[in-house]
């Protein structure tokens, strides 16, 4: 499996290391009595130095490491809820390793084959990136959804592959 590499709107890149995709997808939830699961993703945005970002025109983004779920996480069929202090010290580990490393946004799975966002998705995301820039993905069983989310919107983003 290659890299994964995802157009955004302004004709700039995310792009997704190999072995992330193939841990986030891990966690499909596969059984019936699977539940949903979770994490945050750590990464950099890329800009060059005279170059100015908002969030009309987002920057290159990369994301380097993630969080996985841990036993004190709230997960339920149809609902997932980060409560693990190990969330944030992955982060602060992963903070140490790169110099430039941000919290650039989450992921969880769906119990559907091909995933979208659920309302409550979209309130969360709002709640937690208002005024913000974050990458936004959710495993499904058979394919993967991820989002851009500008300030307000959210904006579906392709594989190039």
């Amino acid at each position: 499996m290659r890299d994964c590499i995802f157009t955004l709107p302004n004709g700039r890149f995310l792009v997704v290391p190999s072995n992330l995709i193939r841990t986030l997808e891990q966690y499909r939830q596969l059984q019936p009595s699977s539940k949903e699961q979770g994490g945050m993703l750590l990464g950099v945005f890329r800009a060059d130095d005279e170059e100015q970002f908002s969030l009309e025109n987002p920057p290159c983004i990369e994301v380097l490491s993630i969080t996985e779920p841990c036993d004190q996480d709230h997960a339920t069929r149809f609902r997932f809820v980060r409560q693990c202090e190990h969330h944030l010290n992955k982060m602060k580990k992963a903070a140490q390793m790169y110099k430039e490393l941000v919290y650039i946004g989450e992921w969880h799975t769906h119990p559907e084959d091909n995933p979208s966002p659920s309302t409550i998705d979209l309130n969360s995301w709002q709640k937690a990136f208002k005024n913000k820039i974050a990458i936004v993905v959710i495993i499904g069983r058979v394919t993967n959804w991820w989002g851009l989310w500008m300030g307000d919107n959210i904006v579906q983003i392709k594989n190039l592959q």
